[in-house]
């Protein structure tokens, strides 16, 4: 039996905004044989009933009825709770057509709008939001019959859970928040705006609807339709030095803490982003957006806010003054927006540029409250003379002549741990470890690399949730600021998890069974290269098993093309809030959750990326490839260094189909090698300096980027898809002894020379001509004699390709990677 509570008037305004267009659903599925408010009360009366008096849920139905007409029908005491409500909703339309007709029809996805004239329709079909379910878009939607087939069984699946909500689980904004994005992510709000999703239109009118009332408590002379006074703010956090601390590490046990490290950064700026909202006593709904190092909230523009804002900002410096000792930061911007903004598609693509360039102001004046403070300079933080270091990132953590006090803490999995303090100060932590041949080391870290540490072990236990909390539980790590507990429980049964403010699932939505689970989160890599006995893979185990021919490891980074141009300018006079939550939304779930499918793929040297093992020597992938961090629109990979092109090459194909082929979005990449002594922060560099070679890429006929850089050579995606099929041709004919390794040396020699002389005409190039074709004559098998002279027409005599890099880049990369490939081979 379900508690029976007692709403205050702002939460039943939210849960009537959250709700009001639910019905939408049954709508599709019944043909549009009844209105929608109807319809939304009427499963509004089944979710709520359990849990309301009869007046509060016939308040509450009386709300979700009229949202669209104020009529006489609404008692006095609605009236003002109802207008804005009709407000809110029209906000969150931006575009509303008054009509109660309606068009039966898939979502089309939110890529179809971008710069339409140039793209193609494709839509969305009903599924999951998870990586195993989710369906790409399709280019032809089915008939209305068929379709009205797949609303009614997604409806009744919808219904069949609604009962879950009532039982053992306490009415929870979050929860109910994440039961509408379960079913409605996939819904078109309207068939005025139907690339914009019903969960995301809901969730924005109940966002605009708390903050409208907060703003109007403190106006409550002013009109509520009025357009002209700034009533909200748009909050950005925007983390800072994310490289300087995420890949400034020893070699030594990298691969273990990376994962730990690259979750942590994740979960500072989630942190911040839910100690606004709960010092506001705002939900889920009001965060718009969080990945990549930012978050976006919509706020009400009051003294309240404003000073909420101002706390957390020097809280959240102090302690990354304490804990990282600046090298990261995290800046929030603001800016305050009207109702007019709102329905301006000019003034809402500006919004967030706007914000996000207040947050990069603030990077500017970063750590000015804590410098200001005289305690600063009378009592620096850092130690002096003779100090102990952390031997992970060589941070100095405390003088060694100082007298230290040792607790045993917590263990981490197969290691112990014991804290260190000086003057009641935790400064450090000894972490001891026991290798399976009994060896021990013990190492010394700071606090935070000590959270880390804990973090990458609890991940790479098969984690299956994720629960914050404001006290300790199972397994948890306090995470600051704002003093947080993040468990990753091992048991979803522990009564211990009533106790968390939010639980949430990796990357699978069915949580409404279990009452202790509030939702589901996406999260990148859920595994971790392990050895049959389950030991984590660090970079030297990694090479020794994994890497074929030159003994490397690589970097993978990716991230799409003109991102910010895309978000500024590609909606056009089509630009709204909801359509920039429904892009960021779809861009982040591709990148921090579908990417997780890799997980269930196997490489193999003629096949590339499979579902299935076609070949003895496939390799699983989740046993060589770790994701450091993928999320937001970008990536950051490592792997044996033959099978990052390939699962970059798989990544961009699912790419192009997730965004329907739009001749506007494409991903560019870069890798790079290094071996497990080097330093993974100069590996990254290097990843991203090739990337940036990517993006500088340019076509004959003008198109940029779209690239990817491979050993030096950058080339286009086709190009590269070329590119591999050539070297797995060639590392047969090698292996068979068809093809001299000095065919390959020679072309490497040849590329650079011409490349010395820009590939003008010259001696370099009839060289070429002359010793491929002498080669090609010493050839036996008929196919590779063939495709040498073809080669050396192409590169050597065409004119075409002749005066420039041409197709020569293709098979010099060709030759690098099977020389790699091959090294060793008799």
């Amino acid at each position: 039996m379900s508690q029976q509570l007692q709403l205050s008037e702002r939460d039943l305004l939210f849960y009537a905004a959250l709700f009001h267009d639910i019905g939408k659903l049954p709508q599709r599925a019944t043909g549009f044989q009844q209105v929608h408010e109807l319809l939304s009360a009427r499963l509004a009366h089944r979710i709520f009933a359990p849990f309301l008096s009869e007046e509060q849920l016939q308040q509450l139905l009386t709300l979700i009825e009229t949202h669209h007409q104020r009529t006489e029908a609404i008692p006095a005491s609605l009236e003002r709770l109802a207008a804005i409500i009709h407000r809110a909703d029209s906000l969150a339309a931006a575009e509303r057509q008054h009509s109660h007709t309606g068009k039966l029809q898939l979502q089309h996805s939110i890529f179809s709008t971008l710069y339409q004239d140039e793209a193609s329709q494709s839509y969305q079909p009903l599924c999951s939001l998870t990586p195993e379910a989710y369906e790409f878009p399709i280019s032809t939607a089915p008939d209305a019959q068929h379709l009205q087939k797949q609303y009614s069984a997604h409806l009744q699946q919808m219904e069949s859970e609604i009962q879950s909500l009532a039982q053992d689980a306490p009415l929870s904004r979050n929860r109910l928040l994440f039961f509408l994005r379960k079913y409605l992510w996939c819904v078109p709000a309207a068939y005025y705006m139907p690339d914009v999703s019903l969960y995301e239109h809901s969730k924005l009118t109940a966002a605009l609807a708390v903050a409208l009332y907060d703003y109007l408590h403190f106006h409550s002379d002013e009109p509520i339709d009025r357009s002209d006074t700034e009533r909200y703010i748009l909050a950005v956090g925007d983390l800072s030095g994310i490289q300087s601390y995420l890949y400034d590490i020893s070699y030594k046990g990298a691969a273990k803490a990376l994962k730990g490290r690259s979750f942590l950064l994740q979960l500072l700026t989630e942190i911040v982003a839910m100690d606004i909202l709960e010092r506001l006593d705002h939900s889920l709904a009001n965060l718009l957006y969080s990945g990549g190092g930012k978050f976006f909230l919509l706020l009400p523009n009051t003294e309240k806010a404003r000073q909420v804002l101002r706390a957390v900002r020097e809280d959240t410096e102090q302690f990354f003054a304490d804990e990282f000792d600046a090298v990261l930061g995290l800046s929030i911007g603001t800016t305050a927006f009207t109702d007019g903004d709102l329905q301006n598609p000019a003034t809402v693509a500006r919004l967030w540029g706007r914000a996000i360039a207040d947050a990069k102001r603030e990077q500017l004046r970063a750590f000015a409250t804590t410098i200001r403070s005289m305690d600063f300079f009378l009592n620096p933080s850092a130690p002096f003379g003779y100090t102990k270091r952390c031997e992970a990132t060589n941070r100095d953590l405390y003088s060694t002549d100082q007298p230290v006090q040792i607790q045993k803490g917590e263990p981490i999995g197969p290691l112990r741990v014991k804290h260190i303090f000086v003057d009641g100060k935790h400064v450090g932590s000894q972490l001891l470890e026991v290798s399976e041949d009994g060896n021990e080391e013990t190492i010394t870290v700071a606090p935070e690399q000590e959270r880390a540490q804990r973090l990458g072990y609890l991940l790479r236990s098969h984690p299956r949730a994720i629960a914050f909390a404001r006290t300790p539980l199972p397994d948890s790590v306090e995470i600051r600021p704002g003093r947080w507990w993040v468990a990753i429980p091992q048991k979803l049964t522990d009564p211990r998890l009533r106790d968390a403010e939010l639980v949430q699932l990796f990357n699978d939505d069915r949580f409404l069974d279990n009452p202790h689970l509030t939702g589901w989160r996406f999260y990148a890599g859920t595994w971790a290269p392990q050895t049959r006995s389950r030991k984590p893979l660090d970079f030297t185990d990694l090479v020794q098993e994994h890497a074929q021919g030159l003994k490397r490891l690589a970097v993978l980074r990716m991230d799409v093309d003109n991102l910010g141009s895309i978000f500024a300018h590609g909606f056009g006079t089509a630009a709204t809030f909801s359509r920039m939550m429904q892009l960021s939304a779809m861009l982040d779930f591709f990148f921090s959750s579908y990417l997780n499918r890799l997980g269930g793929l196997f490489w193999s040297l003629r096949d590339g990326i499979v579902e299935r093992a076609s070949e003895s020597k496939c390799t699983p992938l989740p046993g060589a490839l770790l994701i450091v961090y993928a999320g937001g629109d970008d990536l950051f990979l490592v792997g044996p260094w033959q099978i990052l092109p390939d699962v970059a090459l798989w990544i961009r194909e699912r790419f192009r189909e997730f965004t329907g082929h739009h001749p506007r979005l494409s991903i560019s990449g870069g890798i790079a090698l290094f071996d497990d002594k080097f330093p993974i922060f100069r590996a990254a560099q290097l990843a991203q300096e090739a990337e940036e070679a990517a993006k500088h890429f340019e076509r004959a006929n003008g198109r940029a980027k779209d690239a990817i850089t491979f050993f030096d050579v950058t080339l286009d995606w086709q190009d590269f898809a070329t590119a591999r099929k050539i070297t797995s041709q060639w590392i047969q004919w090698v292996k068979q002894n068809i093809l001299p390794r000095s065919f390959l040396h020679r072309l490497i020699e040849l590329y650079r020379a011409g490349k010395r002389q820009h590939f003008a005409p010259g001696p370099w190039q009839w060289r070429g001509a002359y010793h491929l074709a002498r080669l090609a004559e010493r050839l036996s098998d008929n196919e590779a004699r063939s495709f040498i002279q073809k080669l050396a027409a192409n590169v050597f005599v065409n004119p075409e390709t002749a005066g420039g890099a041409g197709k020569f880049d293709i098979y010099y990369l060709a030759a690098q990677w099977t020389v790699s490939y091959t090294r060793g081979e008799s």
